[in-house]
């Protein structure tokens, strides 16, 4: 009796026999095998030429044809091994042998639907509580620590997790997938460990708040190195990706919004001289159009993600990325309409001459 399995990405249906659909076979197996015979010249060549070609002769008869093979990774190593296991046997037997991957591409679409869902409530939220860091800090959030450490705590996980998730996959050389990386990882080394330094003030931020801050970190970080590096299909981001209009406006974008970004937290932060408690409406860059020209940049940025990824994962960055900020730049922009009256102008709050 053979059944139908769906395929990652846009593979079409292939019939299979249900007794080789088994993780098992394809875990225990290989893995048990390697960590008898791996070779100790390189920790990071998990097999080599003739450990391939055994399992090459072993895997070959239970996989006579094109197959799709299951399996569920219990580490990011094991995944490596599969994924070389099935390159080889592809390249040596003629046949195409395809992978379910991971949680498999139903899983991370309901995983996705389920974060779109929470960005609609948080952006409802957020229009009623006004989240409890920076100016908006209160003792109700209860234990703080210092800013700078908090930042580092929040932000480093997924920069730490796409560079977990990088370094094990078999795309990590692939231009366009490195080129995306190297974006994303930019922007999070700059938030991770630059711009927690050279903040000024002793400022701090509630526990809460950074934690709620990594679970959002983690899983995104999971969601966009996932999708990037496993989940996309191979014919997707070929060395062709980085010549389409897509990439080239969405990479120009994501640049431009880091620079209003990077630009905007400089003029904050050398609004105070040492010593000055007193607040300042921030002027120059974008804050001559807008109130949170920090929080518009960072947004054009996400959006310019989205558009050189041209992915669900990176639309729904963008996504939270509004639903976070929008609301936290309204409940700046009421603050310094009561502070600074008649000098906010025709700033808006985000969105230049929109909102």
């Amino acid at each position: 009796m053979w059944k139908c399995v769906e395929l990652c990405g846009k593979f079409p249906h292939i019939g299979i026999k249900p007794e080789i659909t088994t993780g098992r076979l394809l875990h225990i197996f290989p893995i048990a095998y390697i960590s008898k015979h791996k070779s100790a010249k390189s920790n990071t060549d998990f097999l080599h030429r003739e450990q391939k070609k055994k399992l090459s002769e072993l895997f070959h008869p239970l996989f006579p044809s094109e197959q799709i093979i299951i399996y569920k990774p219990f580490t990011f190593s094991s995944k490596k091994v599969i994924f070389e296991i099935i390159f080889y046997l592809s390249k040596n037997t003629g046949n195409k042998y395809y992978i379910s991957k991971n949680m498999g591409i139903t899983g991370f679409y309901i995983l996705l639907i389920i974060m779109a869902i929470t960005a609609i409530i948080v952006f409802a939220a957020l229009y009623r509580i006004k989240a409890g860091y920076g100016i908006f800090r209160t003792e109700k959030w209860g234990i703080a620590i210092n800013n700078r450490i908090a930042w580092i705590f929040m932000e480093a996980p997924v920069f730490i997790v796409m560079l977990i998730l990088w370094s094990n996959s078999p795309r990590q050389w692939v231009p366009a997938p490195f080129l995306i990386f190297l974006l994303f990882e930019l922007h999070y080394f700059q938030r991770s460990f630059i711009f927690p330094l050279l903040m000024r003030g002793k400022g701090k931020m509630p526990v809460a708040i950074m934690a709620m801050g990594i679970i959002f970190n983690l899983l995104n970080g999971y969601i966009q190195g996932e999708w990037l590096f496993y989940l996309s299909p191979d014919t997707l981001y070929t060395t062709q990706w980085l010549y389409t209009p897509q990439f080239i406006f969405g990479t120009t974008l994501f640049i431009f919004g880091m620079y209003i970004n990077i630009q905007s937290d400089s003029i904050i932060r050398n609004l105070r001289k040492p010593g000055d408690n007193k607040h300042y409406l921030p002027k120059g860059g974008m804050y001559d159009y807008v109130t949170s020209a920090n929080y518009f940049g960072e947004i054009v940025e996400w959006c310019g993600f989205a558009l050189l990824t041209f992915s669900l994962p990176g639309l729904l960055f963008a996504v939270w990325t509004a639903a976070n900020l929008v609301p936290r730049a309204d409940a700046i922009y009421r603050r310094y309409l009561t502070e600074f009256g008649n000098e906010v102008g025709n700033r808006k709050r985000i969105f230049p001459f929109l909102y």
